[in-house]
């Protein structure tokens, strides 16, 4: 990782894309706690270079990074949500020896080190991989998600299995979109399988909407353009888009027996709290 303090660091990112840094935020604050539940000390760093730039930015939304002003609850929900995706990627590397594990939206993620292998690869609009190639020296795939060309790149490292992982993504798309997605994936890499963070279509009704709109617009400082705009209805729904796509599985934060999420513990007895922002497992084709 390049030395950057005191460089000039490009932190003009839409919306969406910013959002990446509070997730690395919460990464590297978790891995610096007690009992932390990951560590990433490259994520630690990057924080660290980041922080002059940050604080000397016009967004309120950097200036509170900056002061280390987290969410706890959001801390905990991402350092649990990355260790099973790091978990369901390592497993699917160790059976797959010839696979690849694709991460759309990836950010400033660092996967690829807390797994120690080559065989992940990060998408991103170009702007952040420009970000990523400054502050990780790698840029992986800068392309549009919904500018399927991306895929040739993919196919061409040839991968005999693929995983696809799409951490903090799909609920920023358009409904259409992210299913014209998921059957352009399945046409394209039969048999891979796809492992999704999603949001659920019952909390973005009207009434409720405005409720998720305030969190994100206050407590977390998120810009107006990041919003949810799309979720399932349950976690068979993608099995309906397309023959051939089969459920496998699914998972919230709330199934796990962490301490650090206190009484929220307790929302895992009701489904739609368990399932109101979870983690669906699918198998794309034969």
């Amino acid at each position: 990782m390049a030395e950057l303090v005191g460089s000039p660091v490009n932190l003009e990112l839409p919306d969406v894309a910013n959002t990446a840094l509070v997730t690395l935020h919460c990464r590297a604050h978790e891995s610096v706690s007690e009992q932390a539940i990951l560590r990433d000390e490259r994520a630690e760093k990057i924080v660290a270079v980041l922080k002059p730039h940050l604080s000397d930015s016009q967004l309120e939304l950097h200036n509170s990074l900056a002061r280390g002003e987290i969410e706890q609850a959001m801390q905990t929900y991402v350092a649990l949500r990355s260790r099973h995706f790091d978990r369901l990627a390592a497993g699917f590397l160790e059976c797959e020896p010839e696979g690849l594990v694709v991460n759309l939206g990836g950010g400033l993620d660092t996967r690829r080190w807390r797994l120690n292998s080559e065989r992940v690869v990060d998408l991103d609009l170009p702007e952040m991989i420009a970000l990523r190639r400054e502050l990780l020296g790698e840029g992986s795939i800068a392309a549009d998600v919904m500018d399927f060309s991306w895929m040739d790149e993919v196919a061409e490292a040839r991968p005999k299995r693929v995983l696809i992982l799409a951490e903090g993504l799909f609920m920023y798309l358009q409904p259409d979109q992210v299913r014209g997605l998921v059957r352009e994936l399945a046409r394209r890499f039969q048999g891979t399988e796809l492992v999704a963070e999603v949001f659920n279509r019952f909390w973005l009704e009207a009434g409720r909407r405005a409720q998720i709109d305030a969190h994100l617009a206050g407590a977390l400082r998120f810009g107006a353009d990041a919003k949810f705009v799309s979720g399932l209805s349950d976690a068979h729904e993608m099995e309906s888009w397309m023959e051939g796509i089969r459920f496998l599985g699914d998972w919230s934060f709330l199934d796990e027996n962490e301490p650090k999420l206190g009484r929220l513990r307790k929302l895992r007895h009701f489904p739609r709290f368990r399932t109101r922002q979870w983690v669906v497992h699918y198998r794309l084709g034969n």
